[in-house]
């Protein structure tokens, strides 16, 4: 009996050592996403949910017309992409694009057909300095109101 309970001691010990360790408490923050919206699918895909300040954020934006009809997309003055990095405090700390740019551009979908967009930057604002380490929700979205936002969690150690 004394072994016993020994024993049964000795493996709470080690199970509460190896959570403490790992820290198995953490949520598993996602990588990809999707919304649909007006037979429109919109995903989300980023490289990593977890992140060092030196590391480069990787963005990836997939349209895909789910419809019968041909779907128009327009931008005036804007990139196609945007995204903004917000805090637990509702604080932006990085967006894009900060600029008008006249581009006046535009996309069009076939059905069933999709289209990639990318952006990859480092997590910097707009003066060139670090942001602070923490959580943050990355909004993604084609400019100009022509989607809805996609958001992920991701941390910055």
């Amino acid at each position: 009996m004394k072994y016993l309970l020994i024993l049964i001691s000795l493996i709470c010990l080690l199970q509460f050592g190896c959570n403490s360790v790992t820290d198995s408490s953490e949520e598993n923050l996602a990588t990809q996403r999707i919304i649909e919206s007006d037979s429109i699918e919109y995903t989300l895909i980023i490289n990593k949910s977890k992140f060092s300040l030196k590391d480069t954020l990787e963005v990836t934006f997939q349209v895909l017309n789910k419809s019968q009809v041909k779907k128009e997309f327009k931008f005036n003055n804007t990139p196609l992409l945007g995204f903004q990095l917000v805090n637990t405090f509702g604080k932006t700390a990085m967006f894009y694009p900060f600029y008008v740019n006249p581009t006046l551009s535009s996309f069009s979908l076939l059905p069933q057909e999709s289209k990639i967009l990318s952006i990859s930057c480092t997590f910097t604002d707009y003066n060139g300095n670090y942001i602070d380490v923490g959580i943050y929700d990355l909004i993604v979205y084609l400019a100009n109101n022509n989607s809805p936002e996609v958001s992920l969690k991701i941390r910055i150690n």
